[in-house]
C-alpha cells in the first residue's frame, strides 16, 4: 500500500510497472536506485554547457528511466525536453525555458516521493 500511495503522489503508473517488474519488492529496489541515477545531473551540465547532442541523450535516458518505473509525469515532461533536443531547431529550446523547468520540478517531486517512501520503509 505504501508503494501504491508513493505512485498516486507523484502522479505514477504503480499497476504498469507492477505488471513490468512483477513484484512490490523488485520496484521498490528500483525505484530506490533511481536515486544514485546520474541523468538529471548530467543533463543540467550539458544545457549549462549548451552542449544539446549530449543533453539530447541524458534528457533521453531519463525519459527512457522514468518510463520504465512508472514516473509518468517525469517521463512526459523528459520527452518533451528530449523532442526539442533531438530537433536540432535550438532557438525552440533557448525560447521554452518551460519545457526545462518542467523536468526540473517532475524530477525534485519524484526524488522528494522516493526520500519519503525510503523513510517509510524503514
Amino acid at each position: 500500500m505504501i508503494l501504491e500511495n508513493f505512485y498516486a503522489k507523484i502522479g505514477g503508473n504503480y499497476n504498469e510497472v507492477l505488471e513490468r517488474l512483477l513484484s512490490e519488492k523488485r520496484i521498490t529496489s528500483f525505484v530506490i536506485r533511481f536515486l544514485d541515477d546520474n541523468s538529471f545531473e548530467t543533463l543540467c551540465q550539458y544545457l549549462d554547457n549548451k552542449d544539446y547532442d549530449s543533453a539530447f541523450n541524458s534528457a533521453h535516458n531519463l525519459k527512457g528511466l522514468a518510463q520504465n518505473l512508472g514516473f509518468t509525469k517525469l517521463a512526459k515532461s523528459s520527452e518533451k525536453l528530449s523532442n526539442a533536443l533531438r530537433s536540432d531547431n535550438q532557438d525552440v529550446l533557448m525560447t521554452s525555458h518551460t519545457l526545462i523547468n518542467d523536468v526540473i520540478a517532475d524530477y525534485k517531486e519524484v526524488k522528494a516521493a522516493i526520500k519519503k517512501l525510503k523513510k517509510q520503509l524503514k
